[in-house]
C-alpha cells in the first residue's frame, strides 16, 4: 500500500514540475503574443507608407509641373496682350486707308464725268494731268494697301499661335489637375486606412495589460506613442491630405 501510494506521489510532484516548466517557458511567447496585434498594426501602418509615399512624390512633381505651366500660360497671355496696341494701329491706319480711297474713288468718279469722250483742248491738257495724279495717288494708296496686308497676316498669325499655345496650355493643366485629383483621391483613402490604424492603436497601448507588457510598451514608445495624452507624434511621416 505505501509503494502504491509512493508512486502516486511521485507521479505528482513530477507533473508539477512538468506543468511549471511549461508556464515558465510559455511566459515569453505569452507577452510577445500580447504585443502581436501592435506589431501587426505598426507594420500595416508601415504597408501603408509604402503605398502612400509614392503619390506623395507624384503629388509634388504635378504641383511643381502646374505651376510651371500657369507660367507658361501667363507669359503666353501677356504675350498675347501685348499685341493689342499693334492691333490698334492697325485698325487705325486700316480707316485712314479706307477714307483715302473712297476720297480717291470719288475723285476718279469725278474725272470720269468730265473727261470722258470728247473735252476742249483746255480740259483736255487738264484731264491729262489729273489723270497723272490719280496714277500716282493711285500707287500710293496700292503701296499702302500692301504694307496693311503685311501686317495683317503678321498680326493674324501671331494671335493664332498665341491662342493655339494658350489652349494647348489649358489643356495641360487641366489634364495636370485630372491626374492630381486622382492620386489625392487614392492618397486619401490610404491616409484614412492609417487614421483608422492609429486609432486601434491608441486603444492598444493605452490597455492595461499591453502597457504593462515590456514588448509591447518598446513597441509603443517606437512609434511615438504618448502615455499622457494618449495619442502618437511620429507614427508616421506621410503628411495629411490637402483638404
Amino acid at each position: 500500500m505505501r509503494r502504491y501510494f509512493h508512486k502516486i506521489h511521485y507521479a505528482i510532484k513530477i507533473a508539477g514540475l512538468g506543468v511549471a516548466g511549461v508556464l515558465l517557458s510559455a511566459a515569453p511567447a505569452l507577452a510577445q503574443n500580447r504585443a502581436e496585434p501592435i506589431r501587426q498594426a505598426i507594420a500595416e501602418v508601415r504597408a501603408e507608407e509604402t503605398k502612400g509615399k509614392p503619390l506623395v512624390q507624384r503629388m509634388a512633381q504635378l504641383v511643381t509641373q502646374h505651376e510651371q505651366k500657369k507660367k507658361d500660360y501667363d507669359a503666353t497671355d501677356a504675350q498675347l496682350k501685348a499685341l493689342q496696341p499693334r492691333l490698334d494701329r492697325y485698325n487705325a491706319d486700316l480707316a485712314k486707308y479706307e477714307a483715302s480711297l473712297a476720297e480717291y474713288s470719288k475723285r476718279v468718279d469725278a474725272y470720269n464725268a468730265k473727261c470722258s469722250g470728247t473735252v476742249p483742248q483746255h480740259k483736255y491738257r487738264a484731264c491729262l494731268a489729273e489723270k497723272g495724279e490719280l496714277a500716282g495717288r493711285k500707287i500710293e494708296l496700292d503701296s499702302a494697301k500692301t504694307v496693311l496686308e503685311t501686317e495683317r497676316q503678321a498680326i493674324e498669325g501671331e494671335l493664332k499661335d498665341k491662342s493655339a499655345k494658350l489652349s494647348a496650355i489649358a489643356k495641360e493643366m487641366a489634364a495636370n489637375l485630372a491626374a492630381w485629383e486622382k492620386a489625392q483621391a487614392e492618397y486619401k483613402v490610404i491616409f484614412a486606412r492609417i487614421e483608422a490604424i492609429r486609432k486601434r492603436l491608441a486603444e492598444l497601448c493605452a490597455a492595461g495589460d499591453q502597457a504593462k507588457d515590456p514588448f509591447a510598451v518598446r513597441l509603443c514608445v517606437g512609434v511615438g506613442w504618448d502615455g499622457d495624452k494618449k495619442e502618437f507624434a511620429a507614427l508616421t511621416d506621410l503628411p495629411p491630405p490637402v483638404k
